[in-house]
């Protein structure tokens, strides 16, 4: 049978108490109620805190504002009819950079796409800008 130097069993107790204070609540290391019920508290604060800081987050269902959408329309006319205003057959208004993804609801921010690349972009904006 193989001992262990006590001088590994000091190092090994240090790190463990500094990796359940640190990092992820060791709740089996804590020596009575009070602390962890202290820990816990930290834990949802510290989460709360970084909820509460970040920018919200954008969905399909965000409203989009349909005067931003005419006058991206007014500004660079239908690619397949030349019209200003109206249906667009095959294109769709899309931000460049995605609402899910902290873009602004701007004129700036759209760009003419076709419906088959505007759907591939949607599918990988769904994988790539979820949070």
């Amino acid at each position: 049978m193989r001992t262990i130097p006590s001088s590994s069993l000091t190092m090994a107790s240090a790190s463990s108490s500094v990796n359940s204070r640190f990092m992820i609540p060791n709740v089996g290391s804590l020596t009575n109620g009070r602390e962890s019920a202290a820990t816990s508290l930290r834990f949802i604060v510290l989460a709360a805190l970084v909820c509460l800081s970040a920018p919200p987050a954008a969905s399909a269902t965000e409203h989009r504002s349909r005067a931003v959408a005419r006058e991206f329309q007014r500004e660079h006319p239908c690619p397949s009819t030349g019209r200003t205003t109206g249906a667009c057959p095959g294109y769709w208004r899309d931000h460049v950079v995605p609402l899910a993804c902290g873009g602004p609801d701007a004129v700036s921010n759209m760009q003419w796409q076709t419906v088959a690349d505007a759907r591939a972009k949607d599918a990988w904006e769904r994988r790539g800008c979820s949070r």
